[in-house]
């Protein structure tokens, strides 16, 4: 064989000796090597990585038995159908004993007919086939075709009959619409005060006019594709300002895309004040160059900023809060003059100061914020105080006071606060941060500190609603 100087791709094959313990349809299993040993679980998912003794390898191509049931009902024919007001129980009989005389491995594909909740098994059918329903219609079927695909057929089927079908591993299920198709969960869904206003807005833009009440709220919802089978409920709270419904959990995971859409799920804000405080000799040199609030996180993120104090805050939007990681700090601001004797007959040989009226002044982080969510769900509304209150200085001041003609002076010592604070109204994009303050000197002169704020959609649980990259120097 002649050969070229091209380089040829080597593919590796790993083999090995393996068996999966769970059924396919598990969303872990394991592999058993031919010593009997067990590997790690492992997840059962396209890209999931499988380590075979020094090799690497990584699952894909994954099937479901849901998957290679359909695969089966789609690749089998059926001959000829010709129904005529046939009875559904006996037409998934058919159905049943087509789906194994078109297999070539003679296994079908199992169906079960549920009619009402009440129904029995059929004995008489293939055993797991046919779960027939007790004083209900029973519908009937009329369609003809050829050479028609089992899964054709079932669709055919289910939309003459006003049936629902699933494929549930290995067995497809017929159901009436109203029949749920798992179990019914209840759920609390905290909305927005403006629910109910935004629904009946958006009904009235929609078909022109206004449902109330339980049924209203589902047709709203039935048309965003929420369904509600038998034995469902939705109902608004107004004392609890929430949502209750009761729902499989399929139809719950369509009803809170829908409520994420609308934007009326209430949420938490979490809020962060940053104070920081750059070098004055390297803030000049940046202003002169024309810095702005992003120059500034700028600086921050190059480590030219000094954190000071970062007090965090997590509130329901619309609700006020506050927090206070400070330090009591308790002085005297009113004196009295008081007179010494040495005995009750002698005159007065001294005399002296004494406090008699105190304050306190807290020392620390202060904040204090009220957040609101705007209608879109992408801007949030603030309206914030936040101080910052340096330990205080002890300086003594000479208080000169007179007494019987005598003027006499003591010393008084009282406490200097710096304070840096920034009381404002602010619009800010989910996960943003701002410059809300600054300019602030230092107690020293020396520096310059500058108030920076965050805020930051989160679930009820607390995680992350929406994450955006907003440039911050964390």
């Amino acid at each position: 064989m002649k050969t070229t100087g091209r380089r040829v791709p080597c593919v590796l094959v790993v083999l090995a000796w393996f068996s999966l313990l769970p059924d396919a349809d598990s969303q872990e299993f394991k592999l058993q090597m031919e010593d009997g040993t067990l590997s790690r679980p492992i997840e059962l998912r396209e890209g999931a990585e499988v380590v075979l003794g020094t090799n690497r390898a990584f699952i894909t191509h994954v099937k479901t038995t849901r998957d290679q049931t359909l695969d089966a009902m789609q690749g089998i024919l059926i001959p000829s159908v010709d129904f005529r007001s046939a009875d559904i129980r006996d037409v998934v009989a058919f159905l049943q004993k087509a789906s194994v005389d078109g297999d070539r491995n003679h296994r079908g594909v199992r169906f079960r007919l549920d009619l009402c909740e009440e129904g029995g098994v059929d004995e008489s059918a293939a055993a797991g086939a046919v779960t027939r329903g007790k004083g209900e219609d029973i519908p009937t079927v009329t369609f003809a075709a050829r050479w028609v695909s089992l899964y054709s057929a079932l669709q055919i089927v289910a939309r003459v009959t006003r049936l629902r079908y699933r494929i549930q591993g290995d067995t497809v299920i017929l159901a009436p619409l109203d029949v749920p198709d798992g179990e019914i969960l209840r759920r609390i869904y905290p909305v927005q005060t403006f629910f109910l206003e935004r629904v009946a807005d958006l009904q009235e833009a929609g078909s022109g006019r206004k449902q109330e009440g339980e049924e209203g709220l589902k047709q709203f919802f039935s048309d965003f594709g929420v369904v509600w089978p038998r034995g469902t409920s939705l109902r608004y709270e107004s004392a609890l300002g929430a949502l209750v419904v009761a729902n499989t959990s399929e139809n719950l995971q369509v009803l809170e895309r829908v409520l994420w859409d609308l934007k009326v799920r209430t949420c938490q804000v979490e809020m962060e004040v940053s104070f920081v405080a750059f070098d004055f000799s390297r803030l000049s040199e940046s202003v002169a160059k024309g810095v702005d609030g992003k120059g500034l996180m700028e600086l921050w993120r190059q480590g030219h900023g000094e954190l000071l104090a970062a007090p965090r805050l997590l509130t329901k939007s619309g609700v006020e809060a506050s927090l206070r990681g400070a330090t009591e700090c308790i002085y005297p601001t009113e004196f009295s003059v008081c007179a010494t004797a040495t005995n009750p007959h002698a005159a007065v040989v001294a005399s002296g100061v004494e406090p008699c009226g105190f304050e306190t002044r807290e020392t620390g982080a202060i904040l204090t914020a009220l957040p609101e969510l705007s209608v879109d769900g992408n801007q949030i509304d603030v309206t914030i105080s936040a101080q910052l209150v340096e330990d205080p200085v002890w300086q003594e001041l000479v208080h000169s006071f007179t007494e019987e003609g005598h003027t006499n002076q003591t010393r008084i010592s009282q406490p200097y606060f710096h304070v840096y604070s920034a009381c404002t109204s602010v619009s800010v994009a989910d996960g943003e941060r701002v410059l809300i303050s600054g300019g602030m000197p230092s107690r020293d002169g020396k520096r310059v500190v500058y108030a920076f704020l965050m805020a930051r959609r989160t679930g009820i649980r607390g995680e992350l609603m929406q994450t955006r990259n907003s440039g911050t120097a964390d």
